[in-house]
């Protein structure tokens, strides 16, 4: 009998201890509502849980809001690596759909209702641009560098050979256009009328000026004209008996040369006196007819084109000569400082005309329209790989800093208590109690054999005091 009272109390307050201990752990959920008998409820119903749901719920709210979600607390996560590598990655792939997107013209990338205002914009943008070429083109800067670029332009030419400018080919073509006009000037019947005036005028020059013939005409002719009638003199005194007498003959020779000689050094207008008969304008005419027979013969054509041809080819050395050269050989260097004056004077008007102006206007807006109706394709395409790197990391940072500096405002806004409270006070009592039960399961089981072991303890001291 002692022996069963000895094991009796050790485990009959080990049972109580652990029912004890299961009974109030149980009571932390349960009743769900409060017990009543005749009207009076009961105390300890409902459970703890249910009977301060809403205070508890304000506190976790209060907790998470004032101490758990504060800007220090975001600002510490936003820093971490594993944050900012997620975040990244994300980006890479929301922004590298958008990149690797064929995208048409920038007009269809506007949605319809903001159509009016993208038309603004570009009419805008048209304005500005116009009005900043405009600004440019009168501004002493714009005017400075177009002399110089002008200048620089001319200095490249004139070093330049004419060969460069100027091929074999072109000149070819040039040398015809010349044949051509020299023949068309050759063959002008305003030339015939010339040719006769202008011999008519020498002969009579020659007249009035007392030349004679030995004069006038050059000397291998003149010598060719005294041997000539040196050879006919024997034929002409052969022609009677009396030149049978060398001595005769050879005075008679001696004065025919002199009077040919003299008549040659007689003045002109002295043969001719004051005849009125004397016919000087058919001789002139007929003079010119010879001259103009000549120059206009095939030959002469064609000797006048090689001679024309052979100078110029032999004064631009075949093409090799500097542009410098001749230019300076035409005008001089003063005259080529002064041309290219002008021509950076004349540049600069030209640049500045209203016709300039209007053909800028035109320009930038053909520009405008067909950059604004090209496709703009994949930006992938468009950008570098170092360039797409790039905007990912500045949308990341860009990311980071309004997390920063947003989120704490947005969450005193949006009542993070408030939301925190609502959410708890709104659970389901008995799907927190299963939440809670099977996370703290078994320490809840520890807390019963705690309490089935302080019972037995207990039990052990009451054998004491039997």
């Amino acid at each position: 009998m002692k022996i069963i009272t000895l094991i009796a109390f050790p485990l009959i307050g080990a049972g109580i201890g652990y029912a004890a201990n299961k009974i109030a752990i149980r009571m932390l959920f349960r009743p769900l509502k409060p017990w009543r008998i005749f009207r009076k409820r009961i105390p300890l119903t409902p459970g703890l849980i249910p009977a301060t749901r809403h205070a508890l719920a304000i506190t976790i709210g209060d907790l998470v809001g004032k101490h758990l979600f504060t800007a220090a607390e975001i600002d510490r996560a936003l820093k971490k690596s594993k944050f900012q590598d997620h975040l990244l990655a994300v980006i890479k792939e929301r922004v590298g759909i958008v990149f690797n997107r064929e995208l048409g013209p920038v007009a269809g990338l506007v949605p319809e209702n903001f159509r009016s205002y993208f038309d603004v914009a570009v009419k805008a943008v048209m304005y500005q641009a116009k009005k900043s070429m405009h600004a440019f083109l009168c501004s002493e800067e714009f005017g400075g560098k177009a002399e110089q670029y002008i200048e620089s332009l001319i200095e490249r030419s004139l070093e330049k050979d004419l060969e460069s400018i100027v091929t074999v080919h072109e000149r070819e073509i040039r040398y015809a256009c010349i044949e051509t006009s020299i023949c068309r000037f050759l063959t002008c019947p305003a030339l015939d009328q010339w040719v006769e005036q202008f011999v008519y005028r020498q002969v009579c020059e020659r007249l009035q000026q007392e030349n004679s013939l030995h004069d006038v005409l050059p000397v291998p002719i003149y010598e060719g004209i005294i041997r000539t009638i040196e050879n006919q003199i024997p034929v002409l005194l052969g022609m009677g008996a009396w030149t049978e007498n060398e001595e005769i003959r050879e005075k008679a020779a001696a004065m025919i040369r002199q009077a040919c000689i003299s008549i040659l050094k007689t003045p002109l207008s002295q043969l001719t006196g004051n005849d009125q008969d004397f016919p000087l304008l058919e001789i002139c005419t007929a003079l010119s007819r010879q001259v103009l027979g000549v120059i206009r013969s095939k030959e002469a054509l064609v000797f006048v084109s090689s001679m024309v041809r052979d100078t110029i080819e032999a004064y631009c050395d075949n093409g090799a000569s500097p542009v410098k050269k001749t230019v300076e050989d035409l005008f001089g260097k003063k005259g080529v400082a002064n041309l290219t004056d002008r021509l950076k004077t004349e540049g600069r008007i030209i640049l500045r005309s209203q016709e300039t102006v209007t053909g800028i206007d035109v320009l930038v807006e053909a520009i405008i329209h067909r950059l604004l109706a090209r496709p703009v394709g994949r930006l992938s395409d468009l950008l570098p790989a170092g360039v797409r790197d790039g905007i990912y990391l500045a949308v990341r940072n860009m990311a980071l800093a309004m997390l920063a500096h947003e989120v704490p405002g947005l969450a005193h806004s949006l009542n993070i208590n408030s939301i925190v409270a609502e959410k708890l006070d709104s659970l389901d009592l008995l799907s927190l109690e299963r939440r809670l039960l099977f996370i703290m399961k078994k320490r809840l089981q520890y807390i019963s054999f705690a309490g089935a072991l302080a019972g037995f303890v207990l039990g052990c001291l009451n054998l004491l005091f039997i």
